[in-house]
């Protein structure tokens, strides 16, 4: 490795050390939102933009949990993105309230067409994130979608590691 790849890489662990430190504080204190960072100056010539704190203070809120949920689920980034992390909640949700959700309905959470949420149901099936057994809603085919959905331990974890560590 080469001296600028070394201070590239330095430079992630020290945002990521960043971002912890701040995940870290915002579990510790969750029924309040830290206070919002200074604006930027404006640009010469160009007059302050007028903001509205609380709609700031909630975008600030939403970009940190979503820093959160990317750390907490960093190894498995590519399955666990917008889609797959709707279908995995919503699993997760039917956990808790053992009442495993079906395949037929996690593949339209969030308005994907079954078709599109089957694929991501595979995605994260392969993952290792999700097992399908039958019952409930279908047959319990491996293709078409159907039968009933459960996390894995593992994903049960990162789940949990995730949901713990909002300032909620």
């Amino acid at each position: 490795m080469s001296a600028g790849d070394l201070d590239a890489l330095a430079a992630q662990l020290t945002e990521m050390a960043s971002t912890l430190r701040r995940m870290r504080d915002a579990a510790a204190a969750p029924d309040r939102d830290p206070a919002p960072a200074p604006a930027p100056a404006p640009a010469p010539g160009n007059a302050a933009p007028s903001q509205d704190a609380a709609a700031l203070a909630r975008a600030r809120r939403v970009e940190r949990l979503r820093a959160m949920r990317r750390a907490c689920f960093a190894e498995v980034a590519a399955i666990a993105g917008e889609p797959g992390f709707d279908i995995l909640l919503r699993v997760h949700i039917g956990d808790l309230a053992g009442d495993p959700v079906g395949a037929a309905d996690a593949a339209t959470i969030g308005g994907m067409t079954r078709a599109v949420g089957a694929r991501w149901i595979t995605a994260v099936e392969q993952g290792g994130l999700v097992r399908r057994f039958p019952g409930g809603d279908g047959d319990g085919g491996d293709d078409d979608g159907e039968g009933r959905l459960s996390l894995t331990p593992r994903a049960t974890t990162m789940m949990a590691r995730y949901l713990g560590a909002l300032p909620l």
